[in-house]
């Protein structure tokens, strides 16, 4: 299983993009699974779906093949939604400073859904 330290806006940005491309094709997880067991384990597509597996490029490229979608493409989604989760992290540790609390899975949330990332957390900021 993969640590926090695994969890990197890129490995998030790519499991996000998973996430994406599989609700377009309109699978489930368990779909998706078996899709793409010809190749990889189940447990290594739910750990790269969920970000907690760092995916290699290889990997990447099989689901891109299994979904139908261009990698090129798949690529530039993802680098999309990196910046999303680099200013999530940015604003965890400017709330950290100044001894605010919001928990790490609602700036991962607002990253992920690509909304507006200081007008959310501001709505879930707790006070001191």
């Amino acid at each position: 299983m993969g640590t926090d330290r695994d969890r990197t806006p890129w490995s998030l940005a790519i499991a996000a993009q998973v996430r994406a491309e599989r609700s377009a094709c309109g699978w489930t997880q368990a779909e998706a699974v078996r899709r793409v067991s010809g190749y990889m384990g189940r447990s290594t597509y739910l750990r790269l779906e969920s970000g907690e597996r760092v995916a290699d490029v290889s990997q990447i490229a099989q689901v891109c093949e299994v979904m139908g979608i261009d990698f090129m493409t798949f690529m530039k989604r993802a680098s999309e939604r990196v910046v999303d989760f680099e200013m999530a992290d940015e604003l965890a540790a400017r709330r950290d400073k100044a001894g605010l609390s919001v928990p790490p899975r609602n700036l991962r949330a607002v990253a992920d859904s690509n909304v507006g990332a200081d007008e959310e957390v501001e709505g879930r900021q707790e006070e001191p």
